[in-house]
């Protein structure tokens, strides 16, 4: 990550040339360590804008969906829907709180941009999946999930949300979190392959996950596990 060096331009550029050998187009959410843990956050915020932002255009084809972003303020907040699943990202970290006002804005947006895409599609969509780098277990974002939760207890929809393990978590998935029916965490492990392979049936609400054999799988059989 940025972080290991100090967050210098070359991480992120190093960065660019890992991914942009994926066969799929792949799609950023901030993470403290590209930013926020850096000596200089700002400095390095501008340079995850220079070489991360739009990513998933840089280097395939245009998708046929449209990619909303919540310009001007907080472009790397993005969304779009496909087949029944609203995909919603947002910039929500942990690590250090540099400003308090910057903070809270930041995570007020977060919630506006949730709430603005919920209502925007929907009808269109009965599953909304939210990725973000923050756990929810993590006290300094209490403001946003409190909110967070209210929010998805209003809602008809199932919701995911999508967030990297705090480094001592495994893989997995927690359903009906915060005793909330329909809303479900998934934990991905980071600094693990292969990235975690995610499965969702609109029609049942049902889905699987795997962050261990999936991958291997697909090697050895070209195919990849059954639908949920």
């Amino acid at each position: 990550s940025p972080y290991a060096t100090s967050c210098v331009e070359e991480s992120y550029s190093s960065n660019v040339e890992v991914y942009r050998q994926s066969s799929i187009p792949v799609y950023f959410v901030p993470g403290d360590n590209e930013y926020n843990d850096c000596p200089n956050p700002d400095q390095a915020l501008s340079f995850w804008y220079d070489y991360i932002l739009g990513f998933e255009t840089k280097y395939w084809p245009s998708p046929t969906w449209n990619i909303s972003r919540q310009t001007p303020d907080f472009p790397e907040n993005f969304a779009f829907l496909q087949g029944k699943v609203l995909f919603v990202g947002i910039n929500l970290v942990g690590g250090i709180v540099h400003d308090q006002n910057e903070w809270s804005v930041r995570q007020s947006a977060n919630l506006a941009w949730i709430n603005d895409r919920v209502s925007t599609f929907r009808g269109r969509f009965n599953t909304v999946v939210v990725v973000a780098h923050a756990d929810p277990d993590i006290d300094i974002n209490d403001n946003f999930f409190g909110s967070f939760y209210t929010m998805v207890q209003e809602y008809n929809e199932n919701v995911i949300f999508m967030h990297r393990n705090l480094g001592i978590d495994t893989w997995k998935a927690l359903p009906g979190y915060n005793g909330i029916s329909n809303l479900d965490i998934l934990v991905v492990e980071g600094s693990l392959w292969p990235p975690m392979w995610v499965q969702i049936d609109t029609l049942t609400g049902n889905y699987t996950i795997d962050q261990g054999s999936w991958y291997q799988d697909f090697l050895a059989t070209g195919q990849v596990t059954s639908p949920p």
